[in-house]
């Protein structure tokens, strides 16, 4: 039995499905890639939270942001947790088309799942935080600065707030990083544009998604 708030609210919320393996990209895509779907248990249409998981943009998988997507239903919040392609098979924007391809999916099915896709919000944590960073600051813009490969954004939900663990917020910081290396395809000073325009830090605008930022204390790295 769940407990109500004074105004009739819940104070947490059961699952009502988790729908896993939806398979969000189109046929055309370089590689079929799956996301779950947990939904709360409520009557009207539920916010989503798109969770991206971390591993240094080439490895683990989605399952590690399952015990944040129980919290999240547990709040009212319909999450979708996505995969992506890694590195250095798939290199950057690859990992950026798909989450917007997962945003584009969202948008289409909103009225099948009862989903609230004008509210929407992404949680990343380090990989994650900087494809989920960067996802929400290239909502308003046609490109990415300095404007060297579009970024397309019909059918596109706007992200409205993001939650950031770990993030490499500025990957210029990090010219000689094997992982970033093998990320964006060459060294820092190889593809000075490339770091610019992977950076969540170069891309910050007015109008960007509310950002909650946080670091592990014995992070040492970021």
């Amino acid at each position: 039995q769940q407990a109500t708030t004074a105004n009739g609210e819940p104070t947490s919320y059961a699952l009502a499905k988790r729908i896993d393996n939806i398979t969000f990209t189109p046929d055309s895509w370089p590689e079929a890639l799956q996301a779950d779907l947990w939904l709360p248990e409520r009557a009207d249409p539920a916010p989503v939270v798109m969770l991206v998981h971390g591993g240094g943009w080439y490895r683990r998988d989605r399952s590690d942001m399952d015990s944040i997507a129980e919290k999240l239903v547990e709040a009212g919040f319909a999450a979708f947790n996505v995969s992506y392609r890694f590195a250095p098979t798939h290199t950057f924007p690859a990992q950026l088309d798909d989450l917007m391809q997962a945003k584009r999916w969202l948008h289409q099915h909103s009225e099948a799942y009862q989903l609230e896709s004008d509210r929407l919000s992404a949680w990343g944590y380090s990989a994650g935080a900087q494809l989920v960073a960067l996802m929400a600051s290239v909502n308003s813009s046609v490109e990415l600065k300095p404007g060297q490969r579009p970024i397309r954004h019909q059918d596109q939900p706007k992200v409205i707030a993001v939650v950031a663990g770990g993030i490499p917020s500025d990957l210029r910081r990090y010219p000689q990083s094997p992982l970033v290396n093998d990320f964006l395809g060459g060294t820092g000073s190889e593809l000075p544009a490339v770091y610019e325009q992977a950076s969540p830090m170069a891309q910050i605008s007015a109008d960007d998604a509310a950002v909650f930022l946080y670091h592990g204390e014995k992070d040492f790295l970021v």
